[in-house]
């Protein structure tokens, strides 16, 4: 690659952040170091490991409420000092008829029955996660829906990947940093699996213009 090809706005931004680096742009000190390339593969989990990557997966359930909207969720909570990753989710519907199931970012009603489930690596002997997963009823949907799943009665279906980044809970986030899965109509159960990773939170990775 040649050596001005990563002279660009989101290079430097890049690394300004992830190396901690003031001033101009950092790309003309390091554009000998720098090469772009295409990666085959990067998915190894020891290398994860390595850097204090934490896999977990969990279950989470709530049973059909007469009154209320059933709701699951994985949530990042105060003071963790870790990024959670959701890289996947198995969405099932325990229901007799079809469902539809809104994908909700930020729900405000507290999650209740929290569960840390350990990591996948047992390398991290009996750790748990930061992230917990729980559940509660909703009389009205809060949160922002950005999707939504059709499921037929008593199906599941495999979302995989779906990424959605957790920073921890803080008075600088506009909502809660979760994201919930809750059937559209009342009287519906609800059961999802949350495959995540965690990691620590560096400095530079506050919110976008800090």
């Amino acid at each position: 690659m040649a050596f001005n090809e990563i002279q660009v706005g989101r290079y430097n931004r890049l690394l300004q952040k992830l190396m901690s680096m003031k001033g101009g742009a950092p790309a003309p000190q390091l554009g000998g170091d720098i090469d772009a390339g295409i990666t085959l593969e990067s998915d190894r989990p020891e290398w994860q490991f390595l850097a204090g990557e934490f896999r977990a997966m969990g279950t989470t359930f709530k049973a059909a409420d007469a009154a209320n909207l059933s709701t699951v969720g994985l949530f990042n909570g105060n003071s963790t000092g870790v990024i959670g990753i959701l890289e996947g989710v198995i969405v099932t519907s325990p229901n007799a008829a079809q469902a539809d199931i809104n994908i909700i970012l930020g729900n405000t009603t507290a999650l209740t029955g929290t569960v840390r489930p350990p990591s996948t690596d047992f390398r991290w002997l009996g750790k748990t996660s930061a992230c917990v997963i729980g559940s509660n009823i909703e009389a009205a949907q809060t949160g922002t829906v950005i999707g939504q799943i059709r499921l037929a009665a008593q199906a599941s279906t495999l979302y995989l990947p779906m990424i959605v980044v957790l920073p921890p809970n803080s008075s600088v986030q506009p909502s809660p940093p979760n994201i919930c899965f809750q059937p559209s109509i009342i009287n519906q159960a609800i059961r999802v699996t949350y495959f995540w990773r965690e990691r620590t939170m560096e400095a530079s990775e506050g919110p976008a213009g800090t």
